[in-house]
């Protein structure tokens, strides 16, 4: 598969306000593996491109694999733009997520940036937490905590939402992760196999694979091929959910550790 391309998209932003990149080292393990042979395919990577959030449609030549790598929650990767978005009420989100059941009018311009950044028929792997969704367990153990529980309004899959809107291939944790099992998510997702912890695969269209682990992106690109309507996508309308109400505060989690995040 040579001439392979893959994107690593790591905020600057820190959560302790430092700016340092957090994820820096993590980033740089990633790439090297992405570049060596069988990172991206038979052949590895032939560029390997790193960006500090995702840049504007067009402003970048589409990538065949993308890989988020930072924190994150159900509402997907933070600051994956370097800036701060509306909410469905007017607020600013401050850690710059965005994901169509809370930012329904900035959704689409995700969308078409996802578009600008990796081909249809491509992979994005969602190296944060959450990326898809919770763990099974999670619901539970979350149960008579001091955190929100899981409600059908955080418990979101991002990957999924970017499947079946962006006509990609998807996959990330579900449930928190750590940079130990990062690069790990990386090979799951191209190559299947063993998943480092519970994950979540999905189709172009937005639809589940249970079998990821029988050889991955690398496998199911080529058996299925891109048949869903948004592989072909077809013009800037993106179908979102109706808005619903923003609590005060919202669960995210970061290396296992809870927390409120301001809507």
């Amino acid at each position: 598969m040579g001439g392979t391309r893959g994107i690593i998209v790591t905020p600057l932003d820190s959560s302790d306000g430092t700016g340092a990149n957090d994820f820096k080292t993590t980033a740089d393990k990633i790439e090297k593996q992405m570049r060596s042979k069988g990172g991206c395919g038979a052949e590895g990577c032939s560029d390997v491109k790193r960006l500090n959030g995702l840049p504007p449609a067009g402003a970048t030549e589409p990538a065949d694999v993308v890989v988020f790598v930072g924190h994150g929650g159900w509402d997907g990767p933070m600051d994956v733009n370097g800036t701060q978005w509306a909410g469905p009420n007017g607020d600013q989100s401050s850690d710059g997520q965005i994901s169509p059941w809370v930012n329904q009018k900035e959704w689409p311009d995700e969308v078409a940036r996802l578009r600008g950044a990796v081909k249809p028929g491509g992979l994005v792997v969602v190296d944060a937490c959450h990326g898809a969704g919770s763990n099974a367990d999670e619901p539970y153990q979350m149960a008579g905590s001091t955190v929100s529980p899981v409600t059908p309004t955080n418990h979101h899959s991002w990957a999924q939402a970017v499947a079946k809107d962006a006509g990609v291939y998807a996959v990330g944790p579900q449930g928190t992760t750590g940079e130990s099992w990062m690069p790990g998510m990386e090979n799951y997702g191209v190559h299947g196999g063993a998943a480092p912890q519970q994950a979540g695969a999905y189709s172009p269209g937005g639809t589940e694979v249970k079998d990821w682990q029988n050889g991955g992106w690398a496998a199911h690109k080529k058996k299925t091929g891109c048949t869903s309507p948004s592989c072909g996508r077809p013009g800037p309308e993106v179908e979102v959910p109706a808005e619903e109400p923003a609590p005060p505060g919202r669960t995210e989690w970061v290396n296992g550790q809870a927390f409120e995040a301001p809507r």
